[in-house]
């Protein structure tokens, strides 16, 4: 449940929400309350045996990702930092 509630979190920071955060000390960190794209990337849907396994699944989330907004997300190069919660 911890998990759930931190991505949640993380991403309504992302998304700009600021009226959710009033009243907490992340309002008053935060001066320019922008808007980020969040993409959601289920890592869950197989095992990965290889490196080149992880990028393919992630290149095509985030192909189903660009069709769904309509924004380009360039394709993923060798040396790639995935940030996992």
């Amino acid at each position: 449940m911890e998990k759930v509630c931190c991505y949640l979190l993380l991403k309504l920071y992302f998304k700009g929400r600021k009226e959710l955060f009033e009243g907490l000390a992340m309002e008053s960190l935060e001066k320019d309350w922008i808007e980020y794209p969040v993409i959601h990337l289920d890592l869950n849907a197989k095992k990965f045996d290889t490196e080149n396994d992880l990028i393919r699944l992630i290149d095509r989330q985030l192909l189903v990702y660009e069709a769904l907004n309509t924004v380009h997300v360039p394709v993923m190069k060798r040396s790639m930092t995935v940030w996992l919660l």
